[in-house]
């Protein structure tokens, strides 16, 4: 006999409509706004301005043919392109290097782990107004030691410097939740499989290349991805500290978006279509990021 199929606790309809408040809002916030500016993106949108018109691809081509917007674009991209390596390079190898550390039967370890994740918790503009005061080359904190060991600089107002300081702000405010989804990934490693490859001679550096590094793969994928996603996207950190300057020096593609909505020069049809364009770049970055990275894990 066949056993009796199990009564089901909620209907069908049921669980749609628990879930609809957030599908709605979901479709309110995210979708509309997306595709409203996908379309706005092929016409002269200007708020309060003349009726708009359909322009079809008239703003993708004057970005990519005027030679102010391709300098600005160009510009853009390679700090965003910048930005995006070093975060995910340096932020997931720091992370993963305090992880291991303080996954370790050590004194105080929540102490450091709370210490690490603090800058967490604290808001963009915090984050971003402690450096600029620390680093301020008049009464700063820092600039008076670093210029004790005579080391001068404007910092945020060096165009050689500022974008390395944005970088490492980044890194330094997020580096705890790295850290956090690695101690996860490393805490799901059975003890067995160390004690295994000890009496194989599996010990150290052997031991984390041939053990700890396959098996939390997954987790440096999910690293990796939320690194590169944040750091194409980085706006507010930018605007707290260096507001796109000195120059163009931390000028990138998010940036370019605001800068083209609040100059006054342009449509919002054109401001859209740099977004559209920033939007690919993160997909197709995104993209084959995933699919490198899920087949390093299938291979191990």
């Amino acid at each position: 006999m066949k056993p009796k199929n199990k009564k089901r606790i909620f209907s069908k309809w049921q669980i749609y409509l628990v879930l609809s408040p957030g599908l709605i809002l979901f479709g309110v916030f995210i979708i509309y706004p997306a595709i409203a500016n996908i379309i706005y993106s092929f016409t002269d949108y200007r708020p309060l301005y003349e009726p708009t018109q359909w322009v079809g691809l008239k703003n993708y081509i004057d970005l990519f043919t005027r030679s102010r917007d391709i300098e600005l674009l160009g510009l853009a991209f390679k700090n965003t392109i910048i930005i995006a390596i070093l975060v995910s390079v340096v932020q997931n190898v720091l992370a993963l290097t305090f992880a291991v550390l303080l996954n370790r039967k050590m004194k105080l370890r929540n102490l450091y782990r709370g210490i690490i994740f603090l800058p967490m918790t604290l808001g963009v503009v915090i984050q971003g107004l402690v450096w600029k005061l620390m680093l301020n080359p008049n009464n700063g904190t820092l600039a008076k030691m670093l210029s004790s060991i005579g080391i001068n600089s404007t910092y945020f107002g060096d165009s050689n410097l500022a974008l390395y300081l944005v970088i490492m702000i980044i890194i330094w405010s997020n580096i705890g939740f790295a850290m956090t989804v690695y101690l996860s990934g490393l805490q799901s490693i059975p003890d067995e499989l160390y004690d295994a490859g000890l009496v194989d001679g599996a010990t150290g550096w052997k031991a984390f290349r041939n053990i700890t590094l396959p098996l939390i793969r997954p987790a440096l994928t999910v690293n990796v991805l939320i690194c590169l996603i944040g750091s194409i996207n980085i706006l507010d950190i930018i605007i707290v500290t260096t507001n796109g300057g000195p120059g163009f020096s931390t000028y990138n593609l998010p940036y370019l978006v605001l800068n083209n909505i609040t100059v006054g020069q342009k449509t919002q049809g054109f401001a859209a279509a740099v977004s559209v364009i920033q939007f690919l770049f993160t997909f197709i970055v995104v993209f084959i990021a995933q699919i490198f990275l899920r087949k390093k894990e299938v291979e191990l």
